[in-house]
């Protein structure tokens, strides 16, 4: 299956870093776009992607050896990609490239009003890296993947990082135990729009510095409610978002009110019966109590539930999750990739 990736930032960059830490497939990347500075020539602008593809300061060197091939190639082991610095979407012909689906991880608005206007009878479907509402069917990964349909639903959306963290969770704590009500917030690394200084920006406080802890609305709740309905008016969507200074692993804090009480040894034994081990985890091995975040970078699940972080308290149970934010994420856009390719 050939594929293209509009939007080389640390979601397509880490994408990109997946499938080719990986053989065993049949995805083939023939073209990426990302912009470029209006002052860079294509060259330079092609350099600078290399070099950042190459020396990742979050996940290290990439796996393959980069250069650059007549100033429109990036050349990754022995496999040529074309690259376009277009300014939007549909100025790139998709379908010179002969591609079957197209990866969009720009996260720019404007290039989501203009994708299905990408859609033809060969690029029959688009992917899209966040929630939207310009997508025909969310997949999340331990919650509906069995209900895609690439014929019916054109344009997927991969739902977003903490989605996909909390999601399988909610969906077997509300089968099992079925939730009355809760709340649910998150503790999120910087992101790559955040700046070292304070600067201008529409939502004041992401203006300020990243070395800040910054609280902020999220739409973690809506996420999930998205793909379990039945949630809808119980899960607040009032969450929050703790923005701290760090680089990468994010956190999921949760507090529900269920119906049919339990304890937490129980509610961990069925929560590993039940769960996709390779979607959520569940941590309770002897070091768990001491693990901190940089101890699950570069972890390709969804999730992992801290087991000792689990608490029930009469109706009232609290949990814990960690999550690589980029990593986990990416690996659920590959394994989308993976499923698309064989049907």
């Amino acid at each position: 299956m050939k594929i293209g990736i509009c939007g080389l930032g640390r979601i397509g960059k880490t994408l990109l870093r997946k499938i080719f830490e990986n053989a065993n497939h049949n995805i083939e990347v023939s073209i990426i776009k990302d912009l470029k500075d209006p002052n860079q020539t294509k060259g330079d602008a092609l350099k600078n992607l290399a070099y950042l593809l190459q020396n990742d300061s979050t996940y290290g060197s990439f796996p393959k050896q980069i250069s650059i091939l007549n100033d429109n190639y990036l050349l990754i082991g022995e496999k040529k990609i074309y690259c376009d610095f277009s300014e939007n979407i549909t100025d790139v012909d998709w379908n010179s490239f002969d591609i079957d689906l197209l990866v969009e991880a720009s996260g720019s608005q404007e290039n989501l009003d203009k994708v299905k206007a990408c859609i033809s009878s060969k690029l029959k479907n688009v992917l899209i890296t966040r929630s939207s509402n310009i997508s025909s069917f969310t997949l999340v990964f331990g919650v509906n993947e069995d209900k895609l349909d690439i014929n019916k639903h054109e344009i997927i959306s991969l739902s977003t990082c903490t989605g996909n963290a909390v999601a399988p969770l909610l969906k077997v704590i509300d089968e099992e135990f079925s939730i009355k009500n809760g709340f649910l917030a998150t503790i999120h690394p910087v992101l790559s729009s955040e700046k070292s200084l304070d600067s201008a920006n529409r939502l004041a406080q992401l203006g300020r510095a990243s070395k800040n802890v910054k609280l902020l609305d999220t739409a973690i709740a809506k996420s999930a409610i998205e793909v379990l309905p039945d949630l809808k008016n119980k899960i607040s969507d009032q969450s929050l978002s703790y923005r701290i200074p760090t680089d990468i692993v994010s956190s999921v804090y949760g507090v529900l009110k269920i119906e049919k009480k339990t304890n937490s040894k129980n509610i961990i034994s069925l929560l590993k019966k039940k769960l996709n081990p390779k979607i959520t985890g569940v941590c309770d091995g002897s070091f768990e109590k001491e693990l901190v975040s940089l101890d699950y970078i570069k972890d390709d699940r969804s999730s992992i539930l801290s087991s000792f972080r689990t608490i029930i308290n009469d109706d009232m149970l609290s949990f814990h999750l960690w999550h690589d934010n980029e990593y986990g994420y990416c690996s659920r856009i590959y394994d989308a990739l993976l499923l698309l390719s064989k049907k």
